[in-house]
């Protein structure tokens, strides 16, 4: 079961890109939106999904992570990719003072996608246990699927969190 937010979020201003699919299912429209502080939470529940597309540049290729010469959507930027979409997709069902941390994470990496393409990917909740929360992950470029995978995320006070990191040192 989900829970309801009492209050919005709250990890400052940053902006959210959102892909909206067309009437006909196919055809996609793109949103950069400005996120402000203490807005109204949404709902966090089984079934919630967000998307986020990103372009294959030098950077972000195998070769750039120590694979010299794989010039090639590198696997360390897919699973960077799928952290981040899960984030985003629970952030709007945050209180304030609250994050997500990754705690288990799976990928296959089942195809290669060259520099200039871009990679979609989505996160989709699939349990809310607690503090918990389980994902089902999907990218593809415009060949198909490039990989799959699971995450799971745990809800937490972000300042208790940090402050117990702190006192490792």
């Amino acid at each position: 079961k989900g829970r309801r937010a009492r209050r919005g979020v709250d990890t400052g201003n940053h902006r959210e890109h959102r892909v909206h699919r067309g009437d006909d299912g196919k055809n996609l429209r793109f949103e950069s939106l400005d996120v402000k502080e203490n807005v109204v939470a949404e709902e966090l529940k089984v079934g919630r999904e967000w998307e986020v597309v990103w372009e294959v540049t030098e950077e972000r290729c195998a070769h750039a992570f120590g694979n010299t010469g794989v010039k090639v959507f590198g696997t360390p930027a897919l699973v960077t990719l799928m952290e981040l979409v899960a984030a985003d997709c629970v952030r709007p069902c945050l209180e304030e003072g609250q994050a997500t941390v990754g705690t288990i994470v799976t990928v296959e990496h089942l195809a290669a996608t060259p520099v200039g393409m871009k990679v979609r990917c989505r996160a989709k909740v699939v349990s809310v246990n607690g503090r918990r929360v389980g994902y089902e992950l999907e990218a593809w470029d415009d060949a198909g699927v490039i990989g799959k995978g699971t995450q799971e995320r745990y809800v937490l006070n972000l300042e208790r969190f940090l402050e117990r990191t702190r006192r490792k040192k």
